[in-house]
């Protein structure tokens, strides 16, 4: 009979906890980001822009080749496929692995989430749209007005805010050991 006393000290097993954590966190967002564009696409499909709030906040269809504001929209196609899908398709499974193997606080596991749940919501949809990004909302406040945007692209804003704020000395602070 094996000895199962040990089996909890195993690096695996902490990789394995840090691995189903993250999926945890990275599933329920990616369902959300993905019912999400389907509806859009459905329902805003060849209709204007539906407005709420006193024009504040819109609904209105884009299919985005670029990234965030369209960034690389005009960068040839073979380019866009090789910065938007290989290497983020990369730089996402590489920091999937470095918070499985590196050990986090939890507050910068849960903004790794944020970025990570994003990442693979937009890398889903470049491989299932070819190479386009499916963006349904924006907010405007007078002249001013984001680009168009996405849930995905929600969270992955709230995780590099919280990751810009932990690396502030407030937030080294608010992480460190007491």
């Amino acid at each position: 009979m094996a000895d199962t006393a040990n089996l909890k000290n195993l690096p695996w097993s902490t990789y394995g906890k840090r691995a189903l954590l993250l999926l945890a966190g990275i599933v329920p967002i990616l369902i959300l980001d993905r019912i999400t564009k389907i509806i859009a696409d459905d329902a805003l499909q060849g209709r204007e822009p539906i407005y709420y709030f006193w024009d504040t906040f819109l609904f209105t269809l884009h299919y985005n080749s670029g990234a965030m504001l369209s960034f690389g929209v005009n960068f040839p196609e073979a380019l866009r496929f090789f910065i938007f899908t290989v290497l983020v398709a990369l730089g996402l499974f590489g920091a999937f692995i470095y918070f499985v193997i590196k050990p986090a606080h939890r507050i910068s596991f849960t903004v790794a989430i944020l970025i990570l749940a994003g990442g693979f919501g937009n890398l889903y949809d470049r491989a299932m749209q070819n190479g386009m990004v499916i963006d349904f909302m924006q907010i405007r406040l007078g002249p001013l007005a984001t680009g168009v945007f996405n849930v995905a692209d929600v969270a992955i804003t709230a995780g590099f805010i919280g990751f810009a704020w932990l690396s502030t000395p407030w937030g080294q602070k608010w992480i460190a050991p007491k």
